[in-house]
C-alpha cells in the first residue's frame, strides 16, 4: 500500500473549503507532500456565497460551500478539508451538519494559536498538520456489526449469570 501511494496509483480524492490565506498554505502543504500522504486536491470551495474564484489559490474552483452536496456526488469525494479565516468560523458548524450523512473523512486546519497552546492534537507529521472532525464514526456496515456484538454479549452475560440471578431472586422473595 505504501509503494502505491507512493508512486501516485491510490490516492484520496480531497476538496478544499476555504480561500484565504489558510487554504493556500495548506493546499501548497498538501501538494508538496502529495506522496506521503496521498491527498489529490480536485478544486476548491469559496465560504463566501458571492465570491468568485480566487487568483491567490492554485486550484480549481467548483463553487461555493452551498454546492457541497452536489460536489461531493459529481467528484467523487472522499475527504473534506476544511481551511476557515477566522471570520468564517461560524460557516463550519452549518457545513459540517450538511455532509455528516455523505461518507466522507472530515478534516479541519486548525488555528496556529490552537496548535502552540495545545488546544488541538493533530495526527499528521508531514506537511499540513489536520485534525479529524468525527461527523459519523461508524459506517451502516461497522453499526450493524456493532448492534450484533452487543446483543451476542447480552445474551451471553445473562446465561451466565442467570444461575446467580435466580439465587437472587429466591432468596428476596423468601
Amino acid at each position: 500500500v505504501k509503494r502505491s501511494l507512493l508512486s501516485g496509483r491510490i490516492y484520496f480524492t480531497c476538496l478544499l473549503v476555504g480561500q484565504g490565506p489558510t487554504a493556500k498554505k495548506l493546499l501548497s502543504d498538501l501538494k508538496k507532500n502529495y506522496a506521503y500522504l496521498g491527498y489529490q486536491c480536485i478544486g476548491y470551495l469559496s465560504t463566501n456565497e458571492h465570491s468568485i474564484a480566487s487568483g491567490d489559490i492554485p486550484a480549481v474552483w467548483l463553487g461555493t460551500i452551498n454546492d457541497v452536496e452536489i460536489i461531493i456526488q459529481e467528484h467523487n469525494i472522499e475527504k473534506i478539508i476544511l481551511a476557515p479565516e477566522k471570520r468564517d468560523v461560524h460557516l463550519l458548524e452549518s457545513l459540517v451538519q450538511k455532509i455528516s450523512g455523505k461518507e466522507v473523512d472530515i478534516k479541519l486546519a486548525p488555528q496556529l494559536i490552537d496548535i502552540i497552546t495545545g488546544a488541538v492534537k493533530t495526527n499528521n507529521v508531514l506537511g499540513a498538520p489536520l485534525m479529524d472532525v468525527q461527523s459519523n464514526p461508524l459506517s451502516g456496515t461497522e453499526r450493524h456489526i456493532k448492534r450484533s456484538i452487543d446483543v451476542l454479549a447480552a445474551i451471553t452475560a445473562l446465561i451466565l449469570l442467570s444461575p446467580l440471578l435466580l439465587f437472587i431472586w429466591v432468596r428476596t422473595a423468601l
